[in-house]
């Protein structure tokens, strides 16, 4: 083999390599920024799970709040019907805020956190339709 041949070779073997490394490496880095677009969601995911499942407990202390405010509006001596449509006003606005928040809930899932939420909200319900009876 000529020296000619031989640098011809020696090219096209370092070409052939470089252009596998390249490969490699490509591939490599796309795996790569699969798995941190992977791990982006899932932050993202269990982000915006935590903020709902807080919004639903705050939301359902605050439904909660209201009717026991009321409840002590209903049973005080002297209350005035104007107090009590104001009474039933903030407990219908705090009953809105929380169904909004169980939806959020219901949106994020998973589905058996879900199923729970809608428990919950069913459960505030009948509670409301105890109260206003």
């Amino acid at each position: 083999m000529d020296a000619g041949t031989a640098a011809i070779a020696g090219a096209a073997i370092g070409a052939l390599g470089g252009f596998g490394g390249g490969v490699l490496t490509v591939l490599g880095q796309g795996r790569h920024q699969d798995r941190q677009h992977r791990a982006g969601r899932e932050r993202w995911r269990d982000d915006a799970r935590r903020q709902a499942y807080y919004d639903c407990m705050t939301r359902t202390k605050e439904l909660s709040a209201a009717w026991w405010k009321m409840s002590d509006l209903l049973w005080e001596n002297g209350s005035s019907q104007a107090e009590w449509q104001a009474g039933f006003t903030h407990a219908h606005d705090a009953w809105t805020r929380f169904s909004a928040s169980v939806a959020a809930v219901t949106v994020v899932g998973p589905r058996s956190v879900a199923e729970r939420a809608d428990a919950l909200r069913q459960a505030m319900f009948d509670w409301e339709m105890i109260g206003l009876t």
